[in-house]
């Protein structure tokens, strides 16, 4: 008998490893989606706040600002976005 026939054996002895098996990979999925789907929530949130903080800090008029805000908010999470497909394209190994 092998050492895994002799745990095997003491286990059943002892009463344990009874109960529903499931493979430990079953919620990765959801749970990968949702912390991805969070993280793109926060980028948002933080491009927003920069954007909103640097039209305020670098530009006096509220069209200068508001023209400043919406083109440093759409640099920010496209160049994000852009980058992360861009890595989606590098092979691993």
């Amino acid at each position: 008998m092998s050492a895994t026939g002799l745990l095997d054996v003491a286990a059943r002895a002892l009463g344990l490893g009874a109960g529903d098996v499931r493979p430990p990979t079953y919620e990765y999925g959801t749970t990968y989606l949702l912390t991805a789907g969070l993280m793109n929530a926060l980028l948002v949130l933080d491009a927003t706040l920069v954007s909103a903080f640097l039209a305020l800090l670098w530009r006096d008029a509220a069209r200068e600002r508001a023209r400043f805000f919406a083109r440093t908010l759409l640099l920010l999470v496209g160049g994000a976005f852009a980058a992360g497909w861009l890595m989606a394209l590098i092979p691993r190994n």
